[in-house]
């Protein structure tokens, strides 16, 4: 102990204070270190929570007793790591409301005496947390909430009024949703909920746009009924193009021709019933066709006196009774057929006029036009060769054929020829001046440099030098 107090005496105080911060940090440190050897790892419980559902599932910790841990701005729940499957299916077998809402376990516990409202309000409830949840395990999908329009009915009461559903959904960061994925949304909800059509389903995103095309006032889809004709008809165009554009390429090479196709949608609905009297089988071809004799009746009748019939006019009547077939034959076109179609081709050069009817032949082929129907197919050179038309598609306009006028009038050729010119000008006046350049530059490389050269100053021209300075200096003029 003695040797103790006379190295601490013999210390310094600025070694004594640097002694005891050692020995205080030897001991954080130990403290630390065991700490974390005795510490039991935590795992992710729950991530990508929302505040509400984190609220939900650290309240149902509490009651379980259980420790945990919040992580990532409370958005992830943290347990011991061996616990984390036990508890996790403690959780899950108590049902609890997350995504927003509840589903049909709100009835496991149903309340004996509760009114029709009461359980016309958790059905609901539970319809569409059911719905929330479907809708927010699609991959695209973060968060969903469905809201439902139910109007009330009664035994002796009916509102007139639709059922409509809203469908709002938060994407994930970069992800969006296909109109085809936004359709099947609307018919999931259409088939689960009764009496609520795809169409009266609307679907927004987390910004308030409308996914979907919703249907009209008075309750008819026609504007689901354009939208998709409209998407039909670009999808339509789009794969008659590329046909158009492959056999325009095998037949002119590639980036040698340019096509556009147009087509026309029919959106009326027609529907024609035939209906025809079958006739008798077996009945020789010279025969009007008749039905089956069903049964005949003659009836004869005196038309003379009282008093002397065998004297009088005999009438004889003839009636037959016939059984016939009737066929009814039902046909019904739904919008969206194919009305006309236009084909526009410029091919960039010909060899003759007989070129431009064969490529206008294979165009008619490709896209299928009929030129019956009224479709066109234009086909036409930018040499000037000439127009190639489909027969449907030549108007009489009163001028001989063979002396129409062509797309392009002579004088764009002869603009063109004189931009070509300027361009000529142009690329020769850059190369005489890089020439020019480049010889001036030679011109310059070749002249030798006074600070260049390798020569030295013999004694008396730096002398000579030296007294040309100092004469200027002077200021009289310099000695030669």
């Amino acid at each position: 102990m003695s040797e103790l107090n006379s190295f601490w005496r013999d210390l310094s105080g600025a070694r004594r204070v640097g002694l005891l911060l050692g020995m205080a940090l030897i001991v954080l440190l130990v403290a630390a270190l065991a700490w974390w050897s005795f510490r039991a790892p935590y795992g992710v419980l729950f991530s990508d929570l929302s505040d509400q559902d984190a609220a939900t599932v650290a309240r149902e910790l509490d009651k379980l007793k259980v420790p945990y841990e919040v992580a990532a701005n409370g958005h992830s729940i943290l347990v011991v790591e061996n616990s984390v499957h036990k508890v996790r299916m403690a959780l899950m077998g108590r049902q609890l409301p997350l995504h927003g809402g509840v589903g049909f376990e709100l009835f496991n516990n149903a309340e004996f005496g509760a009114s029709d409202f009461v359980q016309k309000v958790n059905y609901q409830r539970a319809l569409q947390g059911e719905l929330t949840r479907t809708i927010g395990s699609i991959e695209e999908v973060q968060s969903a909430r469905v809201h439902l329009a139910l109007p009330e009915q009664g035994l002796f009461r009916k509102d007139s009024s639709r059922s409509k559903a809203s469908v709002t959904v938060a994407m994930k960061q970069g992800h969006t949703l296909t109109p085809g994925q936004v359709q099947g949304i609307q018919r999931l909800v259409g088939a689960s909920v009764p009496e609520v059509k795809a169409e009266d389903v609307t679907v927004l995103n987390q910004h308030g746009i409308p996914l979907s095309r919703s249907a009209g006032d008075d309750g008819s889809s026609n504007s689901l009924v354009a939208g998709g004709q409209l998407d039909s008809k670009k999808e339509l165009e789009l794969h008659l193009s590329e046909k158009a554009s492959r056999v325009l390429e095998k037949l002119f090479g590639k980036d040698g021709a340019l096509v556009t196709v147009d087509v026309a949608l029919s959106n009326v609905q027609s529907k024609v019933t035939t209906e025809e009297v079958l006739a008798a089988a077996n009945l020789p071809k010279e025969q009007i066709p008749t039905g089956v004799l069903v049964r005949e009746r003659s009836v004869t009748r005196d038309i003379g006196g009282e008093g002397d019939k065998s004297a009088g006019p005999v009438t004889t009547t003839q009636e037959s009774d016939y059984l016939t077939g009737r066929r009814t034959e039902q046909v019904v076109s739904a919008p969206g057929g194919v009305a006309r179609i236009h084909v526009a081709a410029v091919v960039r050069a010909v060899e003759d006029e007989q070129q431009l009817v064969h490529a206008r032949e294979l165009l008619q082929a490709a896209v299928g036009a009929q030129l019956a129907r009224g479709d066109m197919v234009t086909v036409y050179s930018m040499t000037g060769a000439g127009i190639a038309k489909s027969p449907a598609s030549a108007i009489d306009t009163g001028r001989k054929e063979g002396n129409e006028e062509p797309l392009l009038p002579i004088r764009h050729s002869a603009t063109s020829e004189a931009s070509n010119v300027v361009r000529v000008l142009v690329v020769l006046l850059g190369v005489v001046l890089l020439l020019v350049g480049l010889s001036l530059w030679l011109k310059s490389r070749s002249r030798p440099s006074a600070l260049s050269r390798n020569e030295s100053l013999s004694a008396d021209q730096r002398e000579a030098v030296l007294r040309s300075v100092r004469g200027w200096l002077d200021g009289d003029g310099g000695v030669a």
